[in-house]
């Protein structure tokens, strides 16, 4: 597909991504701009919700999205990255850690003792907070967030406060203004992923922009995008 339409495709490629995949967007336009210039890319952040409402309605052309948790009826899908989590702070600059901080020295935390500091979360009305909740649910414990946003860069915001902790996958810490003594530790107990790809309605014909994305990702190779750091 791509040596048929490479230097000839032209149109326009609609993509809905939950914000939780945004750092995804470039690893895909970059190698696509490159092989097909003559096509302009609008990628907005949409929810699940939304994703499968304008795929359904011709408003879209792909979705990035989660294809474990709540599965999209009427839909093709193709992995690219799997999801881990982590809990992010700043370390106090004093020798003395405060008592509700983790341990300076750590790597990891249980999602219990993730449930006892205070959060800045994702408002629940996000798939990546239903993911959240449900990993501290199965570890027995349901939090209270004092502070809930549907804004990634608020929680890095808050982080940068020292009051708070935020819990992000750790793909995203690229693009969160953090302090310069953020620490992100992997949470644990139970340890969460979730696979994350590419979505488009299960109909034929699909666009020529739409088949040539699905076509570069078929050569990206194994669908892990992200390599877990």
């Amino acid at each position: 597909v791509q040596s048929e339409m490479r230097g000839s495709l032209h149109g326009r490629l609609r993509i809905g991504v939950i914000p939780t995949a945004l750092p995804a967007v470039s690893r895909l336009t970059l190698p696509f701009c490159g092989s097909y210039p003559d096509v302009s890319i609008a990628a907005r952040a949409m929810s699940s919700l939304e994703i499968q409402h304008g795929l359904d309605n011709f408003e879209i052309d792909l979705g990035i999205t989660y294809l474990d948790n709540d599965p999209m009826p009427r839909m093709k899908s193709t992995p690219l990255y799997r999801e881990y989590y982590c809990l992010v702070h700043a370390i106090a600059d004093h020798p003395n850690p405060r008592a509700d901080h983790p341990n300076p020295r750590a790597t990891t935390i249980s999602w219990r003792d993730a449930a006892a500091l205070p959060l800045c979360l994702l408002t629940p009305d996000m798939q990546n907070r239903r993911i959240i909740d449900a990993a501290f649910a199965a570890a027995g414990c349901r939090p209270t967030p004092q502070v809930e946003t549907n804004d990634l860069a608020d929680i890095g915001l808050h982080v940068k406060t020292g009051k708070w902790a935020g819990i992000v996958p750790r793909h995203v810490l690229d693009i969160l203004d953090l302090p310069a003594n953020a620490q992100a530790l992997d949470l644990v107990a139970p340890e969460v992923s979730h696979s994350v790809g590419l979505v488009v309605a299960d109909r034929e014909p699909q666009p020529p922009t739409t088949k040539a994305m699905l076509a570069l990702v078929g050569t990206m190779g194994g669908g892990d995008i992200f390599a877990r750091e």
